[in-house]
């Protein structure tokens, strides 16, 4: 199966040439990789070779997987599991002045004049001293000046899990 996100997802396979009494097929999804199809995750029927999930799970890797069901009730084995990543917009309130930010979400461009446009400083990371940084990274603070209290949009996938090495002493973390 391919895919192709947006607001919706549409999830595309080959036609099953195999079984010459197809009657239809069914669609699961699933935020689990390797998942296997469950009647908690079938999210509807086709008999077409294109479905569009109306409603995929937002910021996060969205898994299908096809099954072919025949008019006597008899199901193929899964598909190979195809995914589509639907990035979430998210905002970020910021105080006027001096702000400790990070980049908490999995974004396609890490350019801090990209992340924090409207920011009027440099942003200021530490790591046995202070350091401007023009790309920033996942796990790290820095500090960042705004003329204006504001809110920040930001868009990209959630994160769940952060591994951050720190250094005895000081150590900003986002």
């Amino acid at each position: 199966a391919s895919v192709q996100a947006g607001p919706s997802v549409q999830v595309h396979w080959q036609i099953n040439t195999s079984d010459p009494d197809v009657r239809e097929y069914v669609l699961y999804r699933s935020t689990t990789d390797g998942f296997i199809p469950s009647e908690e995750t079938k999210i509807g029927n086709a008999t077409d070779t294109l479905f569009i999930d109306g409603s995929p799970i937002s910021g996060v890797v969205n898994y299908y997987r096809v099954v072919t069901m025949d008019i006597h009730g008899n199901s193929s084995n899964p598909s190979s599991q195809a995914e589509a990543s639907v990035a979430q917009t998210s905002t970020y309130s910021m105080n006027d002045k001096w702000n400790m930010v990070s980049v908490p979400l999995t974004v396609n461009d890490y350019t801090k004049t990209v992340l924090y446009s409207t920011s009027v400083s440099n942003a200021i990371s530490y790591h046995d001293g202070y350091s401007t940084q023009t790309v920033l990274a996942n796990g790290i603070g820095y500090w960042i000046k705004f003329s204006g209290a504001q809110n920040v949009p930001m868009t990209g996938l959630l994160r769940t899990e952060e591994t951050i090495t720190v250094s005895e002493g000081w150590n900003m973390i986002g």
